[in-house]
């Protein structure tokens, strides 16, 4: 049992059974849930903008950033409205995303600081490697709780062979396809040096990869959209604007605004979009009998 002193109801002090949660439907603090027993609330987003503006140095930055890391049109402009919807309602787990290159300095990963700096960072956002989703690594699971994860791929496979890559691909899907999957989910929630809870997930998916085969999907699979990359370096002139707009909080307000005013009525958060690249990852996740199977 934890005492929030933070105010008074009717001269008692406000009570929660539970460590404070990230739900983006309460108001953030605490909210009394009936029964003398209430829930703290630690989610604190960004405010609309009243007027967003489409002409606003940030927000042109950041549309040229995605044309750098997501350069099919179509791409992007699913991807644009899958990021609009988590900022509209971010209590919605929509369907993972995995951005697919080979090639190291596109701009991905400042794409991902830029969203996390949207967020407004930990803990409504979380950043981990696929070796923790597989379970390689220590399980301090507050990622779980997150919004929004972006998850950096781990073990590329001419470090570490081929077997052990595959090996943690299979696992690592075998925990996403859980967590991704529409519909209420809850979980459990183990806090380093801190307790273990149960708390329902709101959290959606942001994955990075350097290969093909970074999740063995198949052609049901539902869960997953597979973006294609970019395949050609950014020049070294190209991040300075974005590392300067991660910190300006004034830009990223009006970058919220401009996804705040989207239009998101159509758009499905649990609908994966069908892409050449999902094609190109189906194929890769094939084992050896799978495709003697299918050539009888």
């Amino acid at each position: 049992m934890v005492e929030r002193r933070g105010g008074q109801r009717g001269g008692e002090p406000q009570r929660t059974s539970q460590p404070p949660i990230i739900d983006p439907r309460l108001p953030y603090g605490f909210t009394d849930m009936g029964n003398g027993l209430g829930v703290v609330n630690k989610c604190l987003l960004r405010m609309p903008v009243l007027a967003a503006d489409p002409t606003h140095p940030a927000v042109i930055l950041f549309e040229a950033l995605l044309r750098r890391v997501v350069p099919d049109p179509i791409e992007r402009d699913w991807f644009r409205l899958w990021l609009a919807n988590k900022v509209q309602k971010p209590w919605e787990r929509q369907v993972g995303v995995v951005n697919v290159t080979r090639t190291h300095g596109t701009g991905r990963g400042t794409l991902f600081m830029l969203v996390r700096a949207l967020f407004g960072g930990a803990p409504n956002v979380r950043s981990i490697g696929m070796d923790q989703i597989a379970g390689n690594t220590a399980q301090w699971t507050q990622w779980l709780e997150a919004l929004l994860v972006t998850v950096d791929e781990a073990d590329p496979a001419e470090e570490v062979g081929l077997a052990r890559r595959a090996t943690s691909s299979r696992k690592a899907y075998a925990v996403l396809k859980d967590y991704v999957d529409p519909g209420v989910k809850h979980v459990t929630v183990n806090i380093k040096g801190g307790a273990t809870y149960e708390t329902q997930s709101f959290t959606s998916f942001l994955i990075a990869s350097n290969s093909e085969d970074a999740l063995p999907i198949s052609d049901a699979d539902r869960r997953f959209t597979i973006l294609q990359g970019n395949r050609e370096r950014a020049p070294d002139d190209f991040y300075p604007p974005y590392e300067a707009l991660a910190r300006d909080e004034a830009g990223l307000d009006m970058l919220w605004g401009y996804l705040q005013s989207l239009d998101v009525s159509a758009f499905r958060a649990d609908r994966a979009l069908k892409t050449e690249a999902r094609g190109a990852m189906i194929d890769a996740g094939k084992s050896d009998l799978d495709v003697e199977l299918e050539g009888l």
